[in-house]
Parts: C-alpha cells; sequence; structure tokens
C-alpha cells in the first residue's frame, strides 16, 4: 500500500481527523495505518514512540497531546492509502 494525500490546497482547507478516525475511515487497524505511515517516511520510530517527520509535517500531519487521551497525531481528511 502507499499513501496519497491532496494537494497542498486540500491540506489547508481540509479538516483533520485523528489516526484513529483515518485509519477507521480507511478500514484498517490503527496500528496497521501507523506502520504504513512509518513506511512511507511520514512517521519514523524513536524509542519504539513515533514521531513526525518532515515529510509528514509537509503532508499536513500534526502532533497533539490531550490531558485525557495523551499524545496523538492529526491529519488531513483527505489521507487516502492506494
Amino acid at each position: 500500500m502507499s499513501i496519497k494525500n491532496g494537494n497542498k490546497t486540500d491540506k489547508l482547507n481540509s479538516e483533520k481527523i485523528t489516526s484513529s478516525k483515518l485509519a477507521q475511515k480507511l478500514g484498517i487497524k490503527s496500528n496497521k495505518l501507523i506502520e504504513e505511515l512509518t513506511n512511507s517516511g511520514y512517521l519514523e520510530e524513536k524509542e519504539n514512540k513515533p514521531y513526525l517527520t518532515k515529510k509528514g509535517k509537509e503532508a499536513g500531519g500534526e502532533f497533539k497531546i490531550s490531558q485525557q487521551h495523551g499524545p496523538y497525531f492529526i491529519w488531513p481528511d483527505s489521507f487516502t492509502l492506494e
């Protein structure tokens, strides 16, 4: 599988969703999405944790921290797996 995201205009105007919601939308499990994002260079693993790469940031990915849920990533709703 490969990951395809919309053009820059789409990224700026699209709604952002969590990795979990994106995985659900794509019909895959969250851990599989994280694996695909890592394999495609949008995330990298350091000390057994995923980190957003420059490529991930350029694609519209963001790192967030919630007091209730802890750390997570959000992505443009237009992100798709091919």
